[in-house]
């Protein structure tokens, strides 16, 4: 009999956040004072925010940014309150800092989101590029509990703890730095070896083997068009195996082949 595949979250479920691009939504007009800007959303649906230097955020309802008019400093430093999708211009020479609460988002130029709007939690998810998230500098020191997100992965800062736990997003992407073509995803009498190294180098998600023998095992199906976990779930039933997700890395088990 076929076993199901099964998706065992191991970090607990406090928020479901939806990743999405930035789309056509109306323009949002901040408010001036003292050299700085601050845009709220009082809308119903997610507005634009257009930085000074090109960067574009969308902005939530009930979402609250606050920007310098210009940035004139050797870091892009602004606030945010509430849920936002970032697509940040690249410039090496100013980092980018996203402040929200006790945590700090650091990005040359990338485009990743923000959701702060659960109580007592952070959560950061990457799209593209990289980010650093580590808690605000104590002591003229940046605190050592923070992490380093690549595309597909995930953070959650609990404030009254104190820590970060890591995973994957809700619904990985192919990333662009892939150069990954559909075709590669029609396997004919493929090795799972061969089939798992296309997949980590299409979503740059660790898979593992649990049981040695599903390296023996060979797949034949057409897995084109489908999201990540349709694609896994499709193997796993090929083969009578099944999955899991523990933290940022996708374990296989099953029975394998001789």
């Amino acid at each position: 009999m076929t076993a199901a595949c099964v998706v065992v979250a191991v970090s607990v479920a406090f928020w479901v956040y939806q990743q999405t691009q930035l789309q056509k939504v109306t323009q949002l007009t901040g408010k001036e004072y003292n050299g700085r800007v601050e845009w709220e959303n009082q809308t119903q649906s997610a507005k634009t925010v257009l930085l000074s230097d090109g960067s574009k955020v969308q902005l939530q309802p009930k979402a609250r940014l606050i920007s310098p008019k210009t940035f004139n400093d050797d870091v892009r430093e602004i606030k945010l309150e509430g849920d936002a999708f970032f697509e940040i211009t690249h410039n090496p020479q100013k980092p980018f800092l996203v402040n929200v609460g006790n945590v700090v988002t650091k990005v040359l130029g990338t485009s990743f989101w923000i959701r702060a709007t659960e109580d007592k939690q952070i959560g950061v998810g990457v799209k593209t590029g990289k980010v650093a998230v580590f808690e605000k500098k104590i002591g003229g020191k940046e605190k050592d509990n923070g992490v380093v997100l690549t595309p597909n992965l995930k953070v959650t800062y609990f404030a009254e703890q104190q820590h970060f736990v890591a995973g994957l997003v809700e619904k990985p992407e192919i990333i662009k730095a892939a150069d990954v073509t559909s075709f590669e995803f029609d396997f004919q009498n493929t090795s799972l070896i061969k089939v798992v190294e296309t997949l980590e180098k299409a979503y740059g998600i660790e898979l593992f083997f649990e049981n040695e023998l599903l390296k023996n095992c060979t797949l034949t199906g057409n897995l084109q068009g489908m999201e990540m976990y349709e694609k896994l779930e499709a193997i796993c039933q090929s083969l009578g195996a099944s999955y899991q997700v523990q933290g940022t890395r996708i374990v296989l088990n099953g029975k394998g082949c001789q």
